[in-house]
């Protein structure tokens, strides 16, 4: 989104799901993989990959009675960084999903 200089409701649910992939995965936005690879394609890699989720999250975070929740907001944070914005999901939708995560 950030290429194309475009910002909407899509570009704002793209920014909250790279903030969900912070949180659950410990890792910075730009922080560590290489020049080219953004912490959004890095999940995307791994989910496309099939690798577990739960080898995705921040250990320091990571307790075994939540990491269902973890997962949730992994995967939540996959889709709204998706490539294609019109198959982000709505803040409203992120919102809904987020309340049914919650223990």
């Amino acid at each position: 989104y950030a290429t194309t200089i475009r910002f909407n409701e899509k570009s704002d649910v793209y920014s909250f799901g790279v903030i969900l992939l912070e949180l659950t995965t410990g890792r910075k936005a730009t922080d560590g993989y290489d020049e080219h690879t953004s912490l959004a394609q890095w999940a995307w890699r791994r989910f496309q990959e099939g690798n577990p989720i739960v080898d995705a999250l921040d250990e320091a975070v990571k307790e075994p009675d939540y990491l269902d929740e973890m997962s949730g907001v992994f995967n939540l944070g996959i889709n709204c960084t998706n490539t294609e914005s019109s198959d982000r999901p709505s803040m409203k939708k992120v919102l809904q999903i987020l309340r049914r995560l919650r223990k």
